[in-house]
């Protein structure tokens, strides 16, 4: 049995900063991310991944964005052979492979969400390693397992996942979902958490209001949408939680492909510390069929500015101008058709 991780109220770590002399020291992360990173590393020794992370190159752009750009070749090469997706609305295929198939070894603990002292939520909710991981650390987050839903976030997945982040003492820990169609490449629900060890242009970006809670980025090359709120609020983080829900249920049910990102946040960039939190949702042209292992898929991640390459060429090419025209052109689009749709969900 996979050792139990219970998160409780006051665990929330409302400050992060990326002036820490160095966030990587144990001493000042939290005993969630020690935890994570200890378990993470046990599972290296042991050889429970598909290959030993290697990143063979890594650059922040020169430009307006300041893109981070890996090459990670064998993340193409030895990752488990994508499922085939033609809707966004797919429903589970107990047939496929999924989480409940994989080894127990690659569980690395059990979550369980504590309300308040007396109030345990027990819903079979996991970590567990990812087998081809982008980077150290690189997780599933594993919502109602057993309950085999299908590539859809919930309500419970989307506070599972900023309770993950709020319990984070280094700003470099985001999650992110892909919807099929959007780079899932498994039909049951899952997260992706991981360390971007490099300050972010998204963590402060100028938003502008859309409609009540809902906000849009400011000139950003991939168009989307955005919420925000204080991390030290209970209200706020419930609020952004159901605000992103009814957003990503609502293009579900457009069958709209999409992709989220949560992330610390500060309001402006001389802002020391980052006191808020964020959450990007972008609808997207979908991908159809099996993603392509070998080559660059740009998904909640690289929407986000950090781009994971496969091939040296290709990692050698890309600069800033390219990638915001792959952005642009992933984007604009779909969220220039929904923009009334999504204004009116909000009134």
């Amino acid at each position: 049995m996979p050792d139990t991780l219970q998160i409780h109220p006051n665990d929330v770590v409302s400050r992060v900063s990326w002036n820490i002399e160095d966030s990587r020291r144990a001493s000042n992360l939290s005993s969630f991310d020690n935890k994570l990173l200890s378990e993470w590393a046990k599972a290296v020794k042991s050889g429970y991944f598909r290959y030993a992370l290697n990143i063979q190159g890594s650059v922040v752009l020169p430009g307006k964005w300041k893109f981070f750009k890996e090459l990670n070749i064998e993340r193409g090469e030895k990752v488990r052979k994508p499922q085939e997706f033609y809707s966004v609305n797919e429903p589970f295929n107990k047939d496929l492979f999924n989480f409940t198939r994989m080894k127990k070894e690659e569980i690395i603990f059990e979550i369980q969400m504590v309300e308040a002292e007396d109030h345990l939520f027990e819903r079979d909710d996991y970590m567990a390693i990812n087998v081809s991981p982008i980077s150290e650390g690189h997780c599933l987050v594993l919502p109602s397992i057993k309950k085999m839903y299908p590539q859809s976030l919930t309500l419970n997945s989307i506070e599972m996942g900023l309770g993950l982040l709020l319990r984070s003492s280094s700003p470099s820990f985001r999650v992110a979902f892909n919807s099929l169609c959007g780079s899932a490449s498994v039909n049951h629900l899952h997260l992706h958490s991981l360390y971007v060890r490099k300050p972010m242009i998204l963590e402060c970006l100028d938003l502008e209001v859309v409609e009540g809670p809902c906000y849009q980025m400011v000139n950003y090359p991939a168009r989307g949408f955005a919420f925000q709120g204080k991390a030290d609020s209970s209200d706020d983080v419930k609020s952004i939680a159901r605000n992103v829900y009814k957003l990503t249920n609502f293009l579900q049910s457009q069958n709209e492909a999409h992709n989220v990102t949560m992330t610390r946040s500060k309001l402006n960039e001389s802002d020391r510390d980052l006191l808020y939190v964020r959450v990007y949702v972008w609808v997207r042209k979908p991908n159809k069929g099996a993603k392509e292992t070998s080559d660059f898929n740009p998904a909640a991640l690289e929407l986000f500015g950090y781009f994971t390459f496969k091939n040296e060429d290709h990692y050698k090419n890309a600069d800033e101008e390219y990638l915001c025209n792959v952005l642009a052109d992933l984007t604009h689009e779909p969220f220039q058709r929904n923009f009334e749709k999504v204004k009116q969900l909000f009134q």
